[in-house]
């Protein structure tokens, strides 16, 4: 008689099967079928591989896999991670560049979902590029309970790219449309309105405090892994932001860190003593 379970390899009735015995007919399969020699725990690792590079959240894996604390996963497994970081970079470095859009634009995805296409946010953006989907259909995607475009990188990205460019064409300023990507066109709009600027830092204060934070995060992302080499021993900061332009030398700030409450700005919490 058949006992119900919730094990993927039983008994003919059910009941849980002796690993050994699971062993066995897995190695008789692999000669009879003249595979390579491998083990079910070598699958374990590639099945757990094959998760990181889909985009599974790392804890979803780690549990999984069986292990106690992410770490462990992230540990074993950085190999993996790594390599699914690189791979979607290269996907968008490839896209900005056939568009011959600023390559610093990639930050954007860093800071928005840190490459993760399985992101979703709190107000239900999804994918690489965060994208609502409002925005993402106008941009031609695909978003359904059986299909959501946004968790595809490749289309994502040439999606995000395609929004950019048209803030752009109303803008006509790489900062203004960060912050329009994260706040809309609109407020954007009002506050160059309001002060008669089209520099994000004259109508900085005037746009909301979460899209300020926003574009900050993705100067001091940019800055950093565009120019890491520059400042890693030299204790200094970029005074200036620029898209694009390689071959002029980057200011540094010679004066000391600017003070604490600066962070107030980022809202970045300062951790008590």
């Amino acid at each position: 008689m058949w006992q119900e379970s919730k094990r993927l390899f039983t008994q003919y009735n059910g009941l849980p099967i002796h690993p050994d015995t699971i062993s066995g007919c897995f190695r008789e399969s692999i000669k009879n079928t003249d595979l390579p020699q491998i083990t079910i725990h070598s699958l374990r690792h590639t099945n757990i591989t094959l998760m990181i590079a889909a985009g599974v959240p790392l804890k979803t894996v780690s549990y999984r896999a069986g292990h106690a604390q992410t770490s462990t996963t992230s540990n074993i497994y950085s190999h993996a991670i790594r390599s699914a970081d690189e791979m979607a970079a290269e996907v968008i470095d490839d896209i900005l560049k056939q568009k011959n859009l600023p390559k610093e634009l990639k930050y954007l995805a860093v800071i928005e979902s840190a490459l993760n296409h399985n992101a979703v946010s709190h107000a239900g953006a999804v994918g690489t590029w965060q994208l609502m989907a409002t925005t993402a259909k106008m941009m031609g995607l695909s978003v359904t309970h059986r299909q959501d475009d946004r968790r595809d990188l490749y289309k994502s990205t040439a999606a995000a790219t395609k929004y950019l460019e048209l803030l752009y064409s109303q803008l006509n300023d790489w900062l203004l449309v960060i912050a329009a990507y994260n706040s809309g066109p609109v407020p954007v709009q009002r506050a160059i309105e309001r002060t008669g600027s089209h520099n994000f830092w004259d109508i900085k204060e005037y746009l909301p405090r979460e899209t300020q934070g926003h574009v900050l995060a993705f100067i001091a992302t940019a800055s950093i892994f565009e120019n890491l080499n520059k400042f890693i021993n030299l204790g200094s900061i970029p005074v200036d932001f620029q898209f694009g332009k390689e071959e002029e030398p980057v200011a540094v700030a010679t004066a000391p860190l600017p003070p604490a409450n600066i962070t107030e700005e980022i809202e970045v919490p300062i951790p008590s003593n």
